[in-house]
């Protein structure tokens, strides 16, 4: 199917259903995704995602060197801190977001999966004379993250205070037991979240370590298809999904991964160009469908009749007990409020132009035949 995660095992334990994904098969759900869903917004989901793509840059020249690559000010950043940046082409087109971390002796950069390889081809052909290394840590390091309202009460129970960084981007290390946690704050979910970064062979006692001290306020295993539709509600882009090297930067609508002080990194021209010009021909937009059925990747925008954009993710929101997506129309079309159609493969559905809500979860912090991590005794 494709390359197992290192907590292979215990997700079979916990009955995962797994599918392939950018090469690495991946848990989809546990029991039910839109179940995780709920629990993610009420409480907190804990994601397996070590098969994203983790980078590190060393050598004396790599804040430099990074600094005229990428779009936000890497020189400003102190160890401990980071922040959203993207690479981009001569042409101002995306080649990826990253999340980047500022570590004591070097540079880590976190992405999509299929996104590292192109990132790492990407920053190699800029290698001149810079004392700079590119090193793959995907298989060293194994990366849970945290995510949801009670996100930060669970990190702060575990590893005190000082293990919540304030702002986006910020890390601290954690030492407990021989083992060293970095602890990020990083939202992919759009609630507060969590990434964490543990070498591979600790992996499963960090997972133990983090649903113990979870259970008290709700956390849950939750899947890939959980993710999927907790970044839509939210209105996230996804590098390789939503936006790629065809897209402009404001396109997509990624203008805060840019610094407009730091002066000339590769494709700024671009970014200049529109930002003062304000305009781009087509913007990424969210969409409410009417039904519950989720449209696909590629399907057709209507205007009446007239094509004026695509559909680039969708997914089925039960928090809004209907399907939600992210797609391009042209820019006249992007008012929230504006009625378009959907032309799906077999069907047509009615969409409007919305700006991105995520709804509360009320009730219980579990709801009676959802899953729980104690109802799996393999899991302890």
């Amino acid at each position: 199917m494709g390359t197992p995660l290192p907590l292979h095992q215990l997700h079979q334990a916990l009955h995962a259903q797994l599918r392939e994904e950018d090469g690495w098969e991946v848990v989809a759900a546990y029991h039910d995704a839109q179940a995780e869903h709920r629990h993610a917004r009420r409480a907190a989901g804990l994601f397996d995602l070590s098969h994203r793509g983790r980078l590190e840059i060393l050598g004396p020249d790599r804040v430099s060197w990074l600094h005229n690559l990428l779009t936000n000010d890497i020189k400003a950043l102190k160890p401990g801190g980071g922040c959203a940046t993207a690479l981009l082409t001569p042409q101002g087109k995306v080649v990826s977001t990253a999340s980047l971390f500022a570590l004591p002796d070097s540079l880590l950069l976190d992405c999509e999966t299929s996104r590292a390889p192109l990132i790492s081809t990407h920053l190699k052909k800029y290698r001149i004379t810079e004392r700079v290394e590119v090193h793959d840590r995907t298989a060293e390091f194994g990366l849970l993250a945290l995510q949801g309202p009670q996100a930060e009460t669970i990190v702060s129970t575990w590893a005190g205070a000082a293990a919540c960084p304030k702002n986006n981007g910020h890390h601290v290390s954690y030492h407990i037991d021989g083992m060293t946690v970095l602890i990020a704050r990083c939202s992919v979910t759009g609630d507060p979240g969590f990434y964490c970064f543990v070498p591979t062979a600790r992996l499963p006692d960090l997972w133990q370590r983090l649903l113990a001290a979870g259970r008290p306020f709700g956390l849950t295993p939750c899947g890939m298809d959980a993710l999927e539709s907790l970044r839509i509600e939210a209105g996230l882009p996804r590098a390789g999904r939503d936006f790629d090297e065809t897209t402009l930067l404001a396109e997509a609508g990624l203008e805060q991964t840019v610094s407009q002080t730091k002066g000339c990194y590769v494709g700024q021209e671009f970014v200049v160009r529109i930002r003062d010009r304000g305009q781009v021909t087509r913007r990424l937009v969210a969409l409410g469908l009417e039904d519950a059925v989720a449209a696909a990747p590629g399907d057709r925008l209507l205007a009446e009749t007239r094509e004026v954009g695509k559909i680039t993710s969708s997914a089925v929101v039960p928090t809004h007990a209907r399907a939600l997506a992210l797609g391009y129309v042209s820019r006249e079309y992007i008012t929230p409020g504006t009625a378009l159609t959907v032309q799906r493969a077999s069907d047509t559905c009615r969409a409007t132009v919305i700006t991105p809500t995520i709804l509360p979860v009320t009730g219980p912090a579990l709801d009676p035949g959802d899953p729980h991590p104690h109802d799996h005794p393999h899991e302890h």
